[in-house]
């Protein structure tokens, strides 16, 4: 993935959206069949609208093939140790 083109754009991108508390994880498939992205956000159209700045969406490296709203249950607290 890293030898795609504008990678270097994009992960800027995400760094910031990272560093801006935006996305929550995300990360590509081990199968390289696409990826996933868990972001803090009030809809849908939010969404859809920052990862259309996305350069590899601008460029049309990727595309965004769904966007569903998901309520956090459980989750367990990871120690670095």
């Amino acid at each position: 993935m890293r030898e795609l083109l504008y990678w270097t754009e994009h992960a800027a991108f995400m760094d910031q959206i990272f560093d801006d508390g935006v996305v929550v994880l995300g990360g590509p498939f081990t199968d390289e069949t696409g990826s996933i992205v868990i972001v803090e956000a009030e809809n849908e159209h939010e969404v859809a609208d920052l990862f259309a700045r996305d350069p590899f969406a601008v460029q049309g490296a990727f595309a965004i093939n769904g966007l569903k709203q998901w309520q956090l249950f459980l989750m367990h607290a990871v120690n670095h140790r």
